[in-house]
């Protein structure tokens, strides 16, 4: 439903029990491209590296299976790219829905000040069904970081590999997709996910001011107590109370 329509289209099946192949087959679009994972994941990450891998266009974009993207949202992309050489990477608001019903609006940015720190410190201003990256320079990066201490929450550490390169981020002020949230999506109901958010962070911390945990800066330590306190709140709901007392 794309108003653009020069594009490639990748799905990458991860092991799914609900008839993926079947659908896809059923298809006739040669734009469109089915790929069995051979090594099925929980996580999205290696199944994103796949389609990285495999991709033959200029420009990446993810889609998950919980997100909407709007008839224009790869048209308008484009001209951003094509109408300003130098950036490396786009990123658009996205419409929050649970169960149908719009939660919130979620806006990219900031446009000004440093992208690195405000990810770092604040919270997440890149989303992955939101971005869309030049190949060769995703590529240079080296993909997703496949580890297990980062599952379904790679995507925030690729945000933060990139930002530190310093490259031209470009946001448009506009809602080109929606996230849905089902009750099924897996950074949702798997307790540990926050857990993984909070361990990268701290990673990324400690790399970023040189200084062991105990001696990080106040905003620094501010933002792991945050995180440690929704990925407590996370196990406690879940029953998990050794993991929850470990967080809190």
């Amino acid at each position: 439903g794309q108003t653009f329509k020069d594009f490639e289209l990748l799905v990458i099946d991860n092991g799914s029990t609900d008839g993926t192949s079947e659908v896809v087959q059923r298809m006739r679009d040669s734009r469109l491209k089915y790929i069995l994972n051979p090594r099925p994941t929980k996580s999205c990450d290696a199944p994103r590296n796949l389609g990285i891998h495999l991709a033959r266009g200029p420009l990446i974009s993810f889609i998950d299976d919980d997100e909407r993207w709007y008839p224009e949202r790869l048209e308008k992309v484009k001209m951003v790219f094509e109408e300003n050489p130098e950036i490396f990477v786009v990123c658009h608001n996205e419409i929050i829905r649970i169960d149908g019903k719009i939660k919130e609006i979620w806006k990219g940015g900031p446009k000004a000040y440093n992208i690195y720190e405000t990810l770092l410190y604040e919270r997440p201003c890149l989303l992955a069904g939101a971005t869309t990256i030049k190949a060769e320079f995703l590529r240079k990066l080296g993909g997703f970081v496949l580890k297990k201490e980062y599952d379904a929450a790679a995507d925030y550490d690729l945000w933060l590999r990139l930002a530190k390169e310093d490259v031209k981020i470009y946001f448009i002020d506009e809602i080109l997709a929606e996230y849905l949230i089902t009750g099924r999506n897996w950074s949702i109901t798997d307790p540990a996910f926050g857990s993984r958010v909070a361990f990268l962070i701290k990673e990324h911390i400690l790399n970023y001011e040189k200084r062991p945990v105990y001696l990080i800066s106040k905003r620094g330590m501010w933002r792991l107590f945050q995180l440690y306190f929704v990925a407590g709140r996370s196990f406690m709901r879940a029953g998990q109370y050794i993991n929850a007392f470990k967080y809190y």
